[in-house]
């Protein structure tokens, strides 16, 4: 079907959609001059190609944002010929690179890149696309650009600045009334389209968020069905559908995206869940819902990652086996499902870990077990007391308690270093094993209780109260 209508989307190539750009692409010094040196280029090298740029640079201009990044598209040629033809005839260009084609990532052509006049360009073929019915990852021939325009996701995303006629060119003939009219429309049939690579689906709500996108009718019905969902899980790798949920939560309108996320159920297979764990991601959806965003993305990402899996925060409850012993189910699902890093994973389930003890400490203010929840979960400690105060469903506790810390030079305990470390412990109050470990923590909270404290008064409290601490459980 899908390739029945390109073949007919060829056979029109002459019907050609070529729209006068509205509110004139207006370009800036460095883009004149870039734009002019390819256009001698073509000239003097007499390679006959018609030079476009391809997606979100179109898009993003027309809409008066900046961007920088260009994606040159080709007519007859693939990219890394023209862009070696561009370095003979500047000079100055330096630093040509190569990225080779990467399906699993996205990238099914190689790219040639530059930057040139502080710009950074890419060169890549037009293209159309062929997908067999297991796979995301099409076969691909050059093609035209009504051809490429069609095999894109979203009609917005389709435009065409034509540099040889300085004109718009809108091939699916929606794109550019969907960009003025905040719009997400497939250029194809929706549910052929995000079956040959389902993908799609999470790049439309992303797009959809990130410029306040009404979603058409057509692609609502599609989302929901069951065989998208399907085809999500089984062609899409655990590390492209994380990267667009980290682009979803690190850019703009994150609740906006939490929301179709949940309305088309691909919650679900975002925080895949191990087999017979009950669901409870719903329940931590609604926590997202009272949160306002953070000032910096990657903290929103965090705090709505944590929100939605609050629900497991308890290690003891809910847990999968790890080799030979167990480990938190947020931990699995951070590395398993979401397929973080190191960093990203470590500082979320820093976050759940510390939940009931932010959740303790919000009542309590207790002096001692607020500095260790600081020190636990370090310059991210204001998240989890955000996260702790909606769970527990009482305004004002965050206020009263951040005072608090502030008010006992706490807000950076996590940077203070013990008076003591591990091998004064063992020499000094003459302790092995796991009674060093004992003390340390006893050394702590003496440390929080006697601010002003020295290490002198500390060793004797230690060698003081050696058999209290080292017999405690």
């Amino acid at each position: 079907f899908i390739n029945r209508i390109m073949r007919n989307i060829c056979q029109m190539e002459t019907k050609e959609v070529i729209v006068p750009a509205q509110g004139k692409i207006h370009l800036t010094s460095e883009e004149q001059r870039f734009f002019q040196d390819l256009k001698q280029v073509v000239e003097k090298k007499g390679c006959g190609t018609e030079l476009r740029v391809a997606g979100g640079w179109v898009r993003d201009k027309l809409l008066g944002l900046l961007s920088t990044d260009i994606d040159i598209a080709l007519d007859n040629m693939m990219g890394e010929p023209f862009a070696r033809l561009v370095m003979e005839s500047i000079p100055s260009i330096r630093g040509l690179g190569t990225i080779k084609a990467n399906p699993q990532a996205s990238k099914h052509l190689e790219t040639a890149c530059a930057r040139i006049h502080g710009l950074d360009i890419d060169f890549v073929n037009l293209r159309s696309e062929d997908y067999c019915e297991d796979s995301r990852i099409p076969s691909m021939q050059i093609g035209t650009p009504s051809e490429d325009a069609h095999r894109r996701d979203l009609t917005i995303n389709s435009l065409f600045y034509n540099i040889h006629k300085d004109t718009i060119e809108d091939f699916t003939g929606n794109g550019l009334q969907d960009l003025f009219s905040r719009v997400a429309r497939t250029p194809l049939p929706p549910k052929q389209t995000f079956l040959d690579d389902p993908l799609r689906v999470l790049r439309t709500i992303r797009f959809a968020a990130r410029y306040d996108l009404a979603i058409a009718e057509e692609i609502h019905e599609a989302a929901l069905d069951p065989e998208i969902v399907e085809a999500l899980c089984k062609k899409v790798s655990r590390e492209r559908i994380s990267k667009e949920y980290q682009l979803m939560m690190k850019g703009n309108n994150q609740i906006k995206a939490l929301k179709l996320l949940n309305d088309y159920n691909l919650l679900n297979v975002i925080f895949l869940l191990p087999e017979n764990m009950q669901n409870l991601l719903a329940d931590g959806y609604k926590l997202t819902l009272e949160l306002v965003p953070e000032q910096s993305p990657t903290d929103s990402f965090y705090l709505y990652t944590a929100a939605i899996l609050s629900q497991y925060h308890n290690a003891q409850e809910f847990s999968v086996p790890k080799k030979r012993s167990f480990y938190p189910l947020f931990e699995h699902i951070c590395c398993e499902s979401l397929k973080l890093s190191n960093n990203d994973s470590k500082v979320i389930s820093g976050i759940l870990s510390n939940l009931s003890t932010a959740m303790e400490v919000l009542r309590s203010q207790d002096l001692v077990k607020t500095a260790f929840m600081i020190r636990e979960t370090k310059e991210y400690w204001r998240l989890v007391l955000k996260l702790g105060e909606v769970m527990l469903g009482t305004q004002g506790l965050k206020e009263s308690l951040t005072e608090f810390i502030t008010q006992s030079n706490l807000q950076t305990f996590y940077l203070e270093k013990p008076i003591v470390d591990g091998g004064e412990v063992k020499r000094v109050v003459g302790v092995n094993g796991p009674d060093i470990g004992k003390m340390l923590q006893a050394a702590i909270s003496w440390q929080i209780l006697n601010r002003n404290g020295t290490k002198e008064q500390l060793v004797e409290f230690l060698i003081q109260n050696k058999h209290n601490i080292t017999s405690s459980s």
